[in-house]
This record gives structure tokens, sequence and C-alpha cells, in this order.
């Protein structure tokens, strides 16, 4: 740990839902959107946005320091998610929580702030 970079950065994940399915992307790094116009070309309804947790992500084995947000909101009009970032994207899909929780499944390995997210978080309540 004493390698560790000093600088702390504040990483922001949105989970998109529909139904009772959530939006992840098979990204270079990450697999929640953050930025969700600017990289899924999707609305979200504002009166469904809401903040979900903050954790600490010490991932050293990178030397990187991130502060995670999460937050929610329902998919307002299209559910037809575009791939705005084809250089940091493979695609988007929309999967279900069991999906999701599958250890064995395609979406593996998990981005680390996002398998801890998964790991230490009562989901229901984003999945309802």
């Amino acid at each position: 740990m004493a390698n560790l970079n000093k600088s702390v950065r504040v990483g922001v994940g949105v989970w998109i839902i529909h139904g009772r399915k959530a939006l992840i992307g098979q990204r270079k790094g990450s697999h929640c959107p953050g930025e969700t116009k600017e990289e899924t070309d999707l609305d979200l309804d504002p009166a469904t946005v809401k903040f979900v947790a903050a954790d600490n992500n010490v991932m050293s084995n990178i030397n990187k320091h991130y502060v995670g947000i999460f937050m929610s909101g329902n998919v307002k009009g299209s559910t037809d998610a575009k791939n705005m970032e084809p250089n940091k994207c493979e695609r988007w899909v929309w999967v279900t929580k069991e999906e999701l929780l599958d250890d064995k499944g395609p979406y593996r390995p998990l981005f680390v702030p996002l398998e801890k997210f998964i790991n230490e978080s009562d989901l229901t309540p984003i999945f309802a």
C-alpha cells in the first residue's frame, strides 16, 4: 500500500433501469455508465433518479484509489441503448439481477468497484 497513488478519484456509476433489468456494458474499465446520455443516448425520468450508495475502493494492484458514487434511474422513452463511445465500450445489454450475480456469467470479470458494490449491497431496491 505504500506505493499507492496519493490522488483519490471519484467514479460515478448509474444503474439505468427498465422493468426488472439494468443496463450493463462490456467496457474497458467499467460496466455501469457514468454519463447516461453521453454514453448510451438514453434519457432518464428525472422523478426516478436517486442516490444509491457511495463506497471506497483501494485497488493497490493497479495503483488506484476511487470513491465510487452509485445512482439509479428509470429509462424515459426508448430503451434502445446506443454505443456512443465505441472506443471505450463493446456493447450495452439489459440484464436481470440473476444474470448480473452469476459468477460464471458472460459479464465476468466485473470492474472492481462494481463487483464490490454487488457483493456488499442489497440489489433488491435497484431491481424492484
